[in-house]
């Protein structure tokens, strides 16, 4: 699997969805805009890498 413009495009919006939340530690937020986190789970479950809950 690669990681595509979708993916950090996904990242982005993940980042600004926890900010908005209220985190705001730039290192935090830094590392969830270059942490390609659909690169640790199974190609099937891509959709679930970039959503702001556990994964079971």
């Amino acid at each position: 699997m690669k990681d595509t413009f979708k993916h950090r495009g996904m990242r982005n919006k993940l980042a600004d969805s926890v900010a908005a939340k209220g985190i705001k530690d730039k290192k935090v937020i830094d590392a969830i805009r270059s942490i390609p986190r659909h690169l640790f789970m199974d190609s099937s479950f891509e959709d679930h890498a970039y959503q702001d809950k556990p994964f079971p």
